[in-house]
C-alpha cells in the first residue's frame, strides 16, 4: 500500500494533482503535472534554497524560484494537440509509487478512428541530485500521421515573477541547454536535456512557440509502442553551470534509464526500511502516513545551509520560506529516522543567525529574532501585507513578521530536541550554543518588568492562534520563552563539562557574562498563565472577555470562503474562536508539565473553539487527545492531518493570495501524532518507553526509531507496548 492513484481526469483537480503526485529529492521538486502541460496548469520545477526578488515590485515579496521545464513533451495528430483538457480522454490514470519514488500516467484518446495511448514514468534521482529522468511511450491502433515534440518549456509559472533574465539557448551534440540568471543576485540557473528515441528517424531541432524542441514527423505502425527516454539536469550557483549541466546529462545517458531507475529504487527501499510505519486496522490511515513519510523524505535538506520550506518543494506557496513548521513539526521525523538531515535542519538556524540578529536590531532589540518566514540569508521574508481581502483584493496589514516572537523559542526547542535524541554536542560548538544564547538575549530585551507586580510580562505578541494579534502574555509564548532560558542554562552546563575552554571563550568573546546572570531572574519571574479553579489556562490576558460564540455561529458570518478571519477586522477577532491549537499546543510540547486534569479541562474548553484554519493544529489535538483518553476524537484530528495532501481539501488561498502546495508540516505532525500520541513514545535519558493509546480504528503499530545512535523497534497493540533494540552487526 504505497501508491496514490487517480483514475479519472477532472480539470478542477489539476492543482491538487500537481501537489499530490509531486516527485522531489531535497534539491528540486517537480510537480505532478502531465508532460503536455504548461504554466497554465501550474507546471513547476522548484529549486530548494534559491530565492529571488523580482524587479519593479513595490512590495518586497521574495519567493523560491521555478526554472525551465525540461520534460515538456506532447503529440499532435492532424494538427490537434493530445491534451485531456481539449480532447476528453477515454481513460486516464495517474499514479505515484511512493515506494519507488516514481510518477506514472496513462491516457487513452479516440482520434481519427484510432485509439492513441500515451504513458510515461519519471523520477528525480535521489543519488545524482541534479538529474530528472523520464520514459515516455505512445501507441496508435491505426497507421495515422503523428508529430512528436519534446524539449524545454521556457515559459515559467510564477506567483510573483519573473525571476530569470538573460535567457540563452544552445544546442550541442543533440543536447539542448537553456540558461539564465536570477534577477536579484544573478545566480546562474541552467537546464539541459537529452533524448534517445527508438523510432529510427532523426529528429529535427526547431522553435515551437519560441521553445527549443526536438521534432519528428512520422506515420505510426499500428499497435507499435514507441519509446522516448529523456535525461535532464538542473544546475545552479556554479560558474560553470552550463558545462556541468551538459556533462551531467551525458553521464546519465551513458548510465541508461534502467540503471538510474534501479539506483533510485534501491535508495527508496533502504530509507523505507527505517522510516516506514506499519499500521493495522485502517487502510486509509496506512496509506496516509506513508504519503506523509514520502513527502518528508522527498523534501529533506540536501546541503548544510538548507532546510525545508513550509510547502516543501511543491512550488512558491508561502514564498518557499522556512517557518516553525520545520523546527517543531518536521524535525521529529528526521531525528528518529535520518539524523544527518536533522542536523542540517538545526544547523540552518545557526548558519542564518546573522539574519535573525539583523531583524532583532531592526525592531530595537538585541539578540536573535528569527524570521517568521526565513529564506537563504535568514532575513525576514514575511511582508507587512501578505494577505488580501477576498472581496476587494485590498491588502490587509498583518503583524506575523513583527509579533510572532515565539519563533526564536521554537528554534531553541528544536536544538534541545536534537541534543536529547542524538547526544551530538558538536552542533553547539558549530554555532548552536551561540544561537541559543542570542535567542535568550532577544527575549531579555523584549520582556517588560512590572514593578507593582514584581514580574516580567510579554506584551503585544501573536501566539500560534494567529487570529488574535497584539495580545499580552500569550500562555504558549511565555512558556516557550521560559523554556528558552532553561535550555540555555542547561546547554552551558553541558558544554562546560564537554568543552569548558570553548564555553569560556565564547562567553568572554561575546561579552555574555553579565547578561546571562540577569537571565536567571527573568526565568524565575516571567509571568506564566496558571490554571484557574476549573483547570483552564487563559490563552492570553483578556481572552475570557471576548465574545462567547459557537464555531458554527462565527462561520455563518463569513461572506467569502477565502476571507481572512483574523487581524483588525476579521470575523473571528472579537470572538473566542481561534485559528489553531494554542494552549493545547503548549501541552503537547510539554506533556509532563501539566496534569491530566488540566489537559482535560483545557481540551474541553478550547477544542470546540478551534476553527482548524491551519493543518498544523491537528497534530497537537491528536497528541493531547490521546493522552487524556480521547483517542477516538484524537483519531479524527489525525486522519484530517494525515490525508491533507491526498484529499487536497486544505485552504489554497489567504484572501486572494495562493498559499497552496504540499504540507510537510502536517506530514510531520501526523508522524508525531502516531509516535508520540497513539504510541506514547517517550525518551528518558538513554532509554525509550512506549504505551498504548490506540484508537479503536487502529489495532497495531510497528515502527523503528533512532535514539543515541541505536535503532529501537516499537510494537504497540491494544493490550500493551514493547520496545526492543536491534543488535549492531
Amino acid at each position: 500500500m504505497y501508491k496514490i492513484e487517480s483514475k479519472s481526469y477532472l480539470p478542477a483537480d489539476v492543482i491538487k494533482n500537481g501537489n499530490q503526485f509531486l516527485i522531489a529529492n531535497g534539491y528540486m521538486g517537480y510537480r505532478g503535472t502531465l508532460e503536455e502541460y504548461t504554466k497554465d496548469e501550474m507546471v513547476g520545477l522548484n529549486l530548494a534554497g534559491i530565492y529571488n526578488q523580482p524587479p519593479r515590485q513595490l512590495d518586497p515579496w521574495r519567493e523560491s524560484v521555478n526554472v525551465y521545464n525540461p520534460l515538456y513533451t506532447f503529440i499532435k495528430i492532424s494538427g490537434r494537440l493530445l491534451h485531456p483538457t481539449y480532447i476528453p480522454p477515454l481513460s486516464h490514470v495517474q499514479i505515484l509509487d511512493m515506494y519507488k519514488g516514481l510518477h506514472y500516467r496513462r491516457t487513452v484518446y479516440n482520434i481519427d478512428s484510432a485509439e492513441v495511448s500515451v504513458q510515461s514514468e519519471r523520477f528525480v534521482s535521489q543519488i545524482d541530485k541534479d538529474i530528472i529522468c523520464m520514459k515516455y511511450q505512445f501507441m496508435a491502433t491505426d497507421d495515422i500521421e503523428m508529430e512528436l515534440y519534446t524539449g524545454i518549456d521556457t515559459s515559467i509559472f510564477d506567483l510573483n515573477g519573473p525571476h530569470l533574465e538573460r535567457y540563452h539557448f544552445m544546442e550541442s551534440s543533440g543536447i539542448f541547454t537553456a540558461d539564465a540568471n536570477t534577477t536579484e543576485n544573478r545566480i546562474p540557473v541552467c537546464v539541459s536535456e537529452g533524448i534517445t528515441f527508438d523510432i529510427g528517424t532523426e529528429t529535427k531541432a526547431l522553435l515551437y512557440n519560441n521553445q527549443p524542441m526536438h521534432w519528428v514527423h512520422f506515420r505510426a505502425i499500428p499497435n507499435k509502442i514507441y519509446t522516448l527516454y529523456k535525461y535532464a539536469s538542473v544546475q545552479h550557483t556554479k560558474a560553470n553551470s552550463v558545462a556541468e549541466s551538459i556533462a551531467s546529462v551525458k553521464r546519465a545517458m551513458t548510465k541508461t534509464y534502467k540503471v538510474l531507475l534501479e539506483e533510485n529504487c534501491a535508495f527508496w527501499e533502504q530509507h523505507w526500511k527505517l522510516a516506514d510505519i506499519e499500521l493495522k486496522g485502517d487502510d486509509a490511515a496506512q496509506l496516509g502516513i506513508r504519503n506523509c513519510i514520502y513527502h518528508l523524505i522527498s523534501s529533506r535538506p540536501y546541503a548544510d545551509h538548507q532546510s525545508i520550506s513550509t510547502r516543501g518543494l511543491s512550488g512558491q506557496g508561502c514564498k518557499g520560506s522556512i517557518c516553525w513548521d520545520t523546527d517543531i513539526f518536521m524535525l521529529p521525523f528526521f531525528l528518529n529516522t535520518d539524523p544527518e538531515s536533522a542536523r542540517k535542519i538545526v544547523m540552518y538556524r545557526a548558519l542564518t543567525l546573522e539574519g535573525a540578529k539583523r531583524k532583532a536590531s531592526k525592531y530595537g532589540y538585541t539578540g536573535a529574532f528569527f524570521a517568521w518566514e526565513s529564506q537563504d540569508s535568514g532575513d525576514e521574508a514575511c511582508s507587512d501585507y501578505n494577505i488580501t481581502d477576498a472581496l476587494t483584493k485590498a491588502p490587509i496589514r498583518t503583524y506575523f513578521n513583527q509579533k510572532q516572537i515565539h519563533i526564536s523559542a521554537d528554534v531553541v526547542f528544536a536544538f534541545d530536541q536534537y541534543i536529547e535524541t542524538t547526544g551530538d554536542l558538536t552542533v553547539l560548538e558549530d554555532g548552536g550554543l551561540e544561537t541559543v544564547i542570542e535567542c535568550a538575549r532577544f527575549y531579555q530585551s523584549f520582556v517588560t518588568w512590572k514593578p507593582d507586580q514584581k514580574i516580567f510580562v510579554c506584551n503585544d505578541v501573536i501566539g500560534p492562534d494567529e487570529y488574535h494579534e497584539g495580545v499580552n502574555n500569550n500562555a504558549f509564548t511565555n512558556h516557550m520563552i521560559m523554556n528558552t532560558f532553561k535550555v540555555m542554562f542547561k546547554f552551558i552546563k553541558m558544554m562546560r563539562e564537554y568543552n569548558s575552554e570553548f564555553v569560556r571563550g565564547l562567553i568572554a568573546r561575546k561579552g555574555y557574562t553579565e547578561e546571562i546572570t540577569k537571565m536567571h531572574v527573568i526565568e524565575r519571574e516571567l509571568l506564566q498563565q496558571l490554571p484557574d479553579k476549573r483547570g483552564i489556562i487563559e490563552q492570553f490576558d483578556g481572552y475570557h472577555d471576548l465574545e462567547e460564540v459557537s464555531l458554527d455561529n462565527m462561520v455563518s458570518r463569513i461572506d467569502n470562503p477565502s476571507e481572512y478571519l483574523g487581524g483588525k477586522y476579521g470575523k473571528a477577532t472579537p470572538t473566542k474562536i481561534i485559528k489553531k491549537a494554542d494552549v493545547i499546543a503548549m501541552m503537547a510540547l510539554f506533556p509532563d508539565e501539566f496534569s491530566k486534569r488540566v489537559k482535560l479541562a483545557n481540551w474541553d474548553y478550547y477544542e470546540p473553539k478551534a476553527e482548524r484554519g491551519s493543518s498544523l493544529s491537528d497534530a497537537f489535538h491528536a497528541i493531547v487527545g490521546s493522552e487524556i483518553g480521547k483517542s477516538d476524537e484524537a483519531y479524527d484530528y489525525f486522519m484530517h492531518s494525515v490525508t491533507v495532501d491526498i484529499t487536497g481539501k486544505e485552504k489554497n488561498y489567504n484572501g486572494s493570495i495562493y498559499v497552496g502546495g504540499t504540507h510537510p508540516g502536517a506530514s510531520g505532525g501526523s508522524y508525531m501524532a502516531l509516535i508520540y500520541g497513539f504510541a506514547g513514545l517517550k525518551r528518558e535519558g538513554l532509554y525509550l518507553k512506549a504505551e498504548t493509546r490506540l484508537p479503536k480504528n487502529i489495532s497495531e503499530l510497528r515502527f523503528k526509531c533512532l535514539h543515541r545512535g541505536k535503532i529501537a523497534q516499537v510494537l504497540v497493540r491494544a493490550n500493551g507496548a514493547k520496545v526492543t533494540w536491534e543488535k549492531k552487526t
